[in-house]
């Protein structure tokens, strides 16, 4: 990629601070940024110009349309070289600009050391450390960068951004990048089940091992689908899984 066109076909949004030639693109072309050629409508902007340089995005939260290398400053201010198709965009990014050379680049050990450090753990989905059942069971709250899911959408993984200090958790959802606050008692493991109404289930209530139906407009566990005792609610129980052969 060189040119304007080129770099809107692969979703980038340009910027009026973008520095371009006006000639040919060598060496020898004068350079200038996009608005200062089109200020005061002097001049449209003509797809055919070729990018000398990128100026820094600010990172709005929102992961760009962009697809393609770009570099960015972490907010520990060091830098590092990311595809946009594989790399989680999130508050630890603070600044962001496409690459002039697209080709991927070999990430070499000190880099991917670095970014484990900043990260938690490599940039795939996969390899992100996760929320575990033992964690929940011991009242402990995920570690930022977790995966985690929600009880209230249960569908949906997230990414643990931390606590507030009035007791609910900042999540970033990975399907929107979109952040959402909590009650953290609803924080799920990430091999949690997604709970049916009326299903069996085998659980924990503090110390002992229990079996209840899951009624979910109630939101709670009882001792049968019909006119059952009330166990306890969705919240207080912990270690759900589906009833199998061989359970009680």
């Amino acid at each position: 990629m060189k040119t304007i066109k080129e770099f809107r076909n692969a979703g980038l949004e340009i910027s009026e601070k973008d520095l371009i030639d006006l000639v040919t693109g060598d060496a020898s072309s004068p350079t200038t940024s996009i608005g200062n050629v089109t200020y005061a409508g002097a001049m449209p902007v003509s797809e055919s110009w070729t990018i000398r340089e990128f100026s820094w995005r600010e990172n709005t939260g929102e992961k760009p349309k962009f697809k393609g290398m770009v570099e960015w400053i972490s907010n520990v201010g060091t830098k590092h070289t990311l595809n946009t198709n594989t790399t989680w965009w999130n508050s630890k990014m603070v600044k962001w600009r496409p690459l002039l050379n697209q080709a991927i680049p070999t990430e070499t050990p000190e880099e991917k050391e670095e970014l484990d450090r900043i990260f938690g753990a490599a940039s795939g989905e996969e390899e992100k450390p996760v929320y575990t059942q033992e964690m929940k069971d011991k009242g402990e709250l995920p570690c930022v960068g977790m995966m985690v899911k929600s009880k209230i959408q249960p569908r949906y993984k997230y990414i643990y951004q931390g606590a507030t200090s009035d007791g609910f958790s900042i999540l970033e959802c990975v399907d929107t990048n979109k952040l959402y606050k909590i009650d953290s008692e609803y924080l799920e493991p990430i091999n949690s089940p997604i709970l049916i109404d009326g299903a069996p289930y085998m659980f924990y209530l503090e110390d002992m091992e229990l079996l209840g139906f899951y009624i979910k407009d109630r939101k709670s566990f009882f001792e049968n689908v019909c006119n059952g005792n009330k166990i306890c609610g969705e919240t207080q129980a912990t270690n759900i899984r589906p009833l199998v052969l061989g359970d009680k």
